[in-house]
This record gives structure tokens, C-alpha cells and sequence, in this order.
């Protein structure tokens, strides 16, 4: 990844996706110390899952978009801040939005990649605009439902109590279907307004660049 490739915001949302990491690392090792299983847990997965996206991007010198970048790092870190310092008892209503917020990003992500395979692979059939969206939503809405899982998992494996029963569930299901709607149909009707390649602009030019080196440009 190139900086002098990076807008401003570019290197602006960067800096704050670093400086966030770092402080997912700061609360990593304050749960260490607290001797707190869920927080070490939560903190350390949410920061090697930023490192690894750091990575990828640097390996496959993809230039995210800034509001997708900051997107990223701010789910990821609204998770993690919000089981380290007890937000999700503290303020109810924060669970609704983070699940919200997360989805929405999700089903905006995969509408992304949809449309930059259809815009730069060779594929044998192109997808639709709205299979695109029914995609992104389904694949929030199975986000969701594994992240439901994976919590019902731990809770039965080491007593975490990281679920309130069966209605609580259900609100957080449905509430991750409404965000991965939300994401699909603004990303839709980005595209369907032609507005879609601009707000993408970096990786849309990062995935012109990777369809061309693994020779699989569309013709």
C-alpha cells in the first residue's frame, strides 16, 4: 500500500485505525492484568482481527476506502470498548446499535465486493442488482445468527452469560437483518444513481489492479 496513493481522509482514517488498534492492545493488556477471561478474550480478538485486515491490505496493496476503513475499525473497536468497560449493562440500547451499525456494515461490504467482481473478473455470469442486495442481506443476517451461536457456544463451554434469553436472541436477529437491509439497499441505489464507483474510488482502483495481476480482468 502506497501512502502518496491515499487521499487525505485516506491517511486521515489510517491514522485513527491504528491509533484505535493500539488502543484495543492497551485494553488487551489492562484485561490481563484484571485477570478478566471475557475481556482478554474480546480484546485480543478484536485486535488481531484488525491487524490481520492491516495486513491483507498492505499484501495486496488495497487502498480501502476511508469510510469503509473507519467502518471496520470502529465495529470492531465498538465491541470490544463495549464489553471492557460493561456498556452493554450500563446502556441497554448500546447492543441494539452496535449490532445495527455492524450489520449494516457488513451487507454494505459484501454489496461492495458483488459489485467489484460483476465490474473487474471475468466471470462466466454477471449478478444482478437486486441479488446483489438480497446477497449482502442474507449474508449480514448469517453474521448475525453465527455470532449468536458462537456466544451460545461460550456460554455453555465456560459460563460467560453472554446471552439473556430467548427474546433477547431474537431482538439482536432481527435487528442485524434490519442493518444488513440497510447496508444493501443504500449500496443499491449508489449503484442504481451511478454514485457507487466514487464513494469506492481507491478500491475500486485497487481491484482494477488485482484483476489485472491475476489475469482475470473482465474483457
Amino acid at each position: 500500500m502506497h501512502a502518496s496513493e491515499r487521499t487525505v481522509m485516506e491517511k486521515i482514517s489510517l491514522v485513527i485505525y491504528l491509533i484505535l488498534m493500539c488502543s484495543m492492545m492497551v485494553m488487551l493488556i489492562y484485561s490481563l492484568w484484571i485477570h478478566n477471561r471475557i475481556f482478554v478474550f474480546g480484546s485480543f480478538f478484536g485486535t488481531l482481527l484488525s491487524l490481520i485486515i492491516l495486513i491483507i491490505a498492505r499484501v495486496l496493496n488495497v487502498i480501502l476506502p476511508w469510510p469503509l476503513e473507519l467502518g471496520i475499525i470502529m465495529m470492531i473497536f465498538l465491541h470490544v470498548v463495549g464489553g471492557s468497560v460493561g456498556l452493554y449493562k450500563i446502556f441497554p440500547p448500546y447492543d441494539s446499535i452496535v449490532h445495527f451499525t455492524s450489520s449494516a456494515l457488513i451487507g454494505f461490504s459484501v454489496l461492495t465486493m458483488a459489485y467489484l467482481l460483476n465490474k473487474h473478473a471475468n466471470a462466466a455470469f454477471k449478478i444482478t442488482l437486486p441479488l446483489m442486495v438480497l446477497l449482502s442481506i442474507t449474508c449480514a443476517a448469517t453474521m448475525g445468527m453465527l455470532w449468536e451461536i458462537g456466544e451460545f457456544a461460550f456460554d455453555q463451554l465456560f459460563g460467560w452469560g453472554q446471552q439473556y434469553g430467548l427474546y433477547d436472541t431474537m431482538i439482536d436477529l432481527t435487528i442485524d437483518t434490519a442493518g444488513g437491509m440497510a447496508g444493501g439497499i443504500v449500496g443499491g441505489l449508489l449503484i442504481k444513481l451511478e454514485k457507487f464507483s466514487s464513494v469506492i474510488q481507491s478500491l475500486d482502483k485497487s481491484a482494477e489492479r488485482l484483476a489485472v495481476r491475476w489475469g482475470v480482468e473482465g474483457t
